[in-house]
């Protein structure tokens, strides 16, 4: 009877299963809850070392057990610990905790990772820093659109098992980690322990060390480190001209195929490498040729998960065009206006996290609504929430817009930049929103959006206008960061050969700015050309006023 009620309830089960069959393959489970649970596909990833050592299925089993040999296997022969007697270790340093990760990859790998519990580090004795630095999403952009420019080359290059090659500089000790005994003779669990020789996953200062480890190995091997970007390498030799994009274990290499090639064998000669192909996915985004030879970035896993979790909420609204209706502003809300349960605020937080990974990967345009709904991630209202709405069935009915990279006709070589202080007043504080957008135009005619930005500031602070432009714009505008910003992008693509024939060209709008340097005349486009050499002064070359 229980053969037969398996039989009736198992998917996987073949149609032509005998009894006999089906009974042995009932044996091999510890306990018939979890064949039931496995049969409906209701058996999760393990969450423990015994769940995937002694997983019901025995393919699964086997597959996990091999998955956990060779996560053991790297790190013995990367000597990444030595055993240690607890008795040995200083009296005042105490063991930290480790724990077992399981998951299957979309590739269909089963990955295991041994992880340290780092919480459990104490700064000044198990860590001292801990930061480092990934590539900004702006230099991955400057770099595609050099590489559609010079018609190089790409590919991504994973290092795998990449936080096991830091060099441990704190004495670190832990707790031996379930299944080593299995692996190797000679363990006391009880008795041993082991100290860190190099980083595993989890620990503090993992990703800082292999990122000084990879970073001074390629500089060893001729590349170079702009200062703009602590994560772009460069190498220009006999091979070609080879560029490097650096985050955290993933590799973009672009240039000419010798190059690329000479790059890879230089990484596989110290690290454990995977070959992933031509650029198809980084950071978190998906890079799609168009037949015209345009690229977009577009981020279908995050608009999928949106509408998943909030799909049912809006799918009574009709379809929308445009972000945000017309004159909406998010208030924050008073004393007697009702706030949001803790439960709907999490939800609420959660949805605008969302909205704001895509703003800064592929979707420039929802920039305005996401900064609106982010005023009031500490206490939101359910009239907030309609606007949130909104704004997430814009997204879905959206769902084919993406960041694109494409050619055009422009004239214009260098950086584009429109400001505008006008766009967007806030109607709680009477204060003025300031919009800028830098566009990177290079010598081929490729725009590529590099900044987008939206800065708070009041009215009232605004300064009459002064002889010196930057000065005048910084105080106007509150763009705290032109100055710095304009030469950052500057040296990022200077770096890569793309110089600029004009530094910056800056459109500015705004009706106070205007009043301030003239005679009231409204409807004033004011156009100013800027001319900057990276990181040097920045200087006026000329004003143009025109009617609109």
């Amino acid at each position: 009877m229980i053969a037969k009620g398996i039989a009736t309830t198992n998917s996987f089960l073949a149609l032509d299963d005998t009894v006999e069959e089906v009974i042995s393959k009932d044996e091999e489970f510890a306990d018939i809850q979890e064949y039931v649970l496995y049969a409906e596909g209701k058996f999760e990833e393990p969450k423990t070392f015994q769940e995937a050592w002694n997983h019901p299925d025995p393919e699964e089993r086997k597959k996990w057990r091999e998955a956990i040999r060779k996560e053991f296997h790297d790190m013995i022969v990367r000597k990444v610990w030595q055993k240690t007697n607890k008795s040995s270790i200083p009296s005042h340093r105490r063991l930290i905790g480790w724990k077992w990760i399981f998951k299957k990859k979309k590739d269909g790998r089963y990955r295991t990772k041994l992880c340290a519990l780092g919480y459990s580090q104490i700064r000044g004795e198990d860590f001292m820093d801990t930061s480092s630095p990934v590539v900004d999403d702006v230099t991955v952009r400057i770099v595609i659109a050099c590489m559609m420019i010079n018609g190089w080359k790409n590919e991504v290059v994973d290092i795998t098992t990449a936080f096991l090659h830091g060099d441990m500089e704190e004495e670190v000790y832990m707790k031996c980690p379930d299944g080593i005994d299995l692996i190797e003779e000679g363990w006391n669990l009880d008795d041993d322990c082991v100290e860190l020789l190099q980083t595993i996953y989890g620990t503090k200062q993992a990703a800082r060390q292999y990122w000084k480890k990879f970073m001074n190995f390629m500089e060893s091997k001729g590349f170079e480190r702009t200062h703009a970007e602590p994560c772009l390498l460069k190498r220009l030799d006999s091979n070609g001209t080879v560029v490097i994009c650096v985050y955290v274990d993933d590799c973009l290499l672009t240039g000419g195929r010798k190059a690329i090639d000479s790059a890879v064998k230089d990484i596989e000669s110290a690290f454990e490498t995977r070959r992933l192909g031509p650029l198809d996915e980084y950071i978190g985004c998906f890079v799609i040729e168009q037949n015209d030879g345009s690229k977009k970035l577009i981020q279908p896993d995050m608009i999928k998960k949106i509408e998943k979790e909030f799909g049912d909420a809006v799918s009574f609204l009709k379809n929308i065009n445009v972000p945000m209706a017309s004159g909406i502003s998010v208030i924050r809300p008073t004393e007697d206006n009702p706030l949001l349960s803790l439960e709907d605020q999490k939800d609420y937080r959660s949805a605008v996290g969302m909205l704001l990974y895509l703003v800064k990967h592929s979707r420039p345009d929802l920039s305005n609504s996401v900064r609106e709904l982010s005023k009031v991630m500490d206490g939101a209202t359910d009239e907030h929430v309609r606007i949130l709405h909104w704004v997430i069935k814009f997204v879905i009915d959206t769902k084919d817009r993406a960041h694109s990279f494409s050619q055009n006709d422009s004239t214009h070589s260098g950086v584009t930049g429109t400001i505008n202080s006008g766009l967007a007043r806030c109607i709680s504080d009477e204060a003025t929103h300031t919009f800028h957008h830098f566009e990177l135009v290079l010598k081929n005619e490729c725009p590529v959006q590099i900044h987008a930005l939206w800065l708070g500031f009041f009215a009232s602070v605004v300064a009459p206008f002064g002889g010196f432009f930057a000065s005048a714009v910084k105080r106007a505008y509150g763009i705290k960061d032109f100055d710095s910003l304009m030469p950052w992008h500057g040296g990022v693509a200077d770096r890569l050969d793309c110089r600029f024939i004009m530094g910056l060209c800056t459109w500015v709008h705004c009706n106070t700015f205007v009043k301030l340097a003239t005679v009231s005349v409204p409807k004033l486009i004011y156009m100013y050309k800027i001319l900057s050499d990276a990181g040097k002064k920045v200087f006026v070359d000329g004003i143009k006023r025109q009617h609109r």
